[in-house]
């Protein structure tokens, strides 16, 4: 079924998930039941929320292994990390299709949401384990992505190793990783992703410790950003960790930081502790921690210290967002905040043309376009 399955979830069926169930189930083998309801999100799901309680989104429920309750669908949310979601009915668009307004929230606060529906006395949420589990989205009028790193491509950005390293085995690589009982076989990027940060690259089929960290500190270091001109900035990764093997299992730690003057100093975002073994998604308002300079770096330490134990980590999809809490005003074509006749000038300069000025994306900047400028202006 996981070989079948066309969109990492088994649950909700795959294109031969019948044929699949019946052959094992008679030979006495169990399959995982269909769920009874599916949620799909025709839109998406946002990671950002507009302050003013103005972002929408539509939810689709489609029968699977039951029926769909009609106008069961609810939306559920908070804000922060802590406290009762509160629920809100859906408003029904059609037959199993329903929309939700996100209520307004404070900027650059953290909201945090999951989805459900039921079937009969069931009910089946997105994601399927909430709310212990749930969707993240930051509250801004506007987010401008300033780098994202997958490391998929032939430039490498992040560097490998710092004045004070001292580990003997294990210094972080950038490679498809070889799996073991610590290690990840996949990198996280959806495919055809394949590479990664990881802490040394062991042979195919390699034990338990095969090139894991030995003796000390290995350094994974980012190239210098700049995260100024926002409101707040985010930076977000992925991490993987395993400490809980070996002969002295728990016993170390991988400190996260960051830096905004250019490395001379650090402050910690996280000290993982945490043995998931599996990808981890974090992230982080850099402005809780520093200022947002021109010249921020972040770096991962990797340690096996004494006494010594099995030390595995990983680093994928990193990225930073710059977030605004006021949208741009439709019409400021030179972004002076202002819309005059500067912008008009723009405009009549573009006549006929497509580009900036073709403010409602009809492919041409023309009267209608004209008509925004002189409606929002002085705005």
């Amino acid at each position: 079924l996981t070989l079948d399955d066309t969109d990492a979830d088994i649950g909700n069926g795959t294109p031969h998930y019948t044929e699949i169930a019946n052959a094992f189930e008679g030979h006495g083998i169990p399959v995982p039941d269909l769920q009874l309801i599916a949620l799909s999100f025709p839109n998406g799901i946002p990671v950002t929320v507009m302050p003013n309680g103005t972002t929408q989104v539509a939810m689709d429920v489609t029968a699977l292994g039951g029926q769909p309750n009609p106008n069961s669908g609810t939306f559920h949310w908070r804000t922060g990390s802590s406290g009762a979601f509160t629920a809100v009915p859906m408003t029904s668009t059609g037959t199993n299709a329903y929309v939700v307004t996100v209520p307004a929230t404070t900027c650059l606060s953290q909201v945090q949401f999951y989805f459900s529906a039921m079937s009969g006395t069931a009910t089946i949420t997105n994601p399927a384990n909430a709310p212990a589990v749930y969707h993240d989205a930051t509250s801004a009028a506007t987010e401008v992505t300033v780098f994202t790193r997958n490391f998929e491509d032939s430039l490498v950005f992040f560097t490998s190793g710092a004045p004070g390293d001292n580990a003997t085995a294990g210094q972080w690589v950038l490679v498809d990783p070889n799996a073991t009982q610590a290690q990840p076989e996949d990198d996280r990027t959806p495919a055809p992703g394949v590479r990664a940060w990881i802490t040394g690259q062991g042979a195919v089929g390699g034990g338990l410790g095969a090139a894991d960290i030995d003796g000390g500190t290995t350094t994974l270091i980012s190239e210098v950003f700049d995260a100024t001109g926002y409101d707040a900035a985010v930076i977000s990764y992925w991490r993987w960790y395993s400490n809980d093997r070996g002969a002295n299992p728990n016993t170390d730690s991988m400190p996260i930081q960051i830096s905004n003057d250019g490395g001379t100093t650090w402050v910690t975002l996280e000290d993982v502790a945490e043995n998931a073994n599996a990808w981890v998604f974090k992230q982080f308002t850099i402005n809780t921690f520093v200022t947002p300079t021109a010249t921020m770096r972040l770096r991962f330490l990797a340690r096996d210290v004494n006494p010594g134990s099995v030390v595995e980590a990983g680093v994928d999809d990193v990225r930073v967002g710059g977030y605004t809490c006021t949208a741009p005003v439709l019409g400021d074509l030179n972004g002076d905040s202002l819309v005059n006749a500067t912008d008009l000038a723009a405009l009549l300069a573009a006549w006929g043309l497509t580009g900036p000025s073709d403010l409602n994306g009809d492919g041409t900047t023309n009267a209608t376009d004209m008509a925004i400028i002189l409606a929002n202006w002085t705005n």
